[in-house]
């Protein structure tokens, strides 16, 4: 996803993006659908674009907090911001079908869905029960295809008349 739709998608949903230079913070979203950020805080297109996505992550879910919130709900906001901005650059349909071809490499991975290294590591943790489940699946679905394949075999041999010679 490049960094133009990412702008459409906030577009679409009403969401303003500000570039805003900051002294400390590359990044912050408002209620109301409101982002500012500091461009010149980031290193590549490709870390612009996941802290791009993180925040409207923020504004998409609802999740903010301010300095008196407790560590617990921003942690929790931040996760709902992480999740959302997961789901949009890194589809977790696509990082399943990229498991199943092999690629395990977590750089790789960063490339080919053209995200930061942290940000891969991030979708990975996210995404690691629903990883576990769906490769749990394919094992459980393996073995039912055996189990119901040997009960055929010997169901046939069991009906196989005795041959005489």
């Amino acid at each position: 996803m490049t960094i133009e739709q990412i702008y459409e998608i906030a577009d679409n949903r009403g969401i303003a993006i500000y570039a805003f230079p900051m002294l400390e913070l590359r990044a912050i979203s408002l209620r109301g659908g409101h982002i500012a950020i500091d461009r010149s805080k980031f290193t590549s297109d490709t870390e612009y674009k996941c802290a791009l996505a993180h925040e409207i992550g923020h504004c998409v879910t609802d999740s903010f907090y301010n300095l008196h919130t407790s560590v617990s709900v921003k942690e929790l906001n931040e996760r709902q911001a992480d999740r959302f901005a997961a789901e949009l650059l890194v589809p977790f349909a696509e990082l399943r079908r990229a498991f199943n071809r092999g690629i395990l490499f977590n750089r790789i991975l960063a490339r080919m869905f053209d995200v930061t290294l942290e940000f891969i590591n991030m979708v990975l943790e996210l995404f690691e029960y629903e990883l576990l489940s769906a490769a749990r699946a394919r094992q459980t679905a393996h073995a039912a295809t055996e189990i119901a394949i040997n009960n055929l075999l010997e169901f046939i041999r069991s009906q196989a008349p005795a041959r005489t010679g």
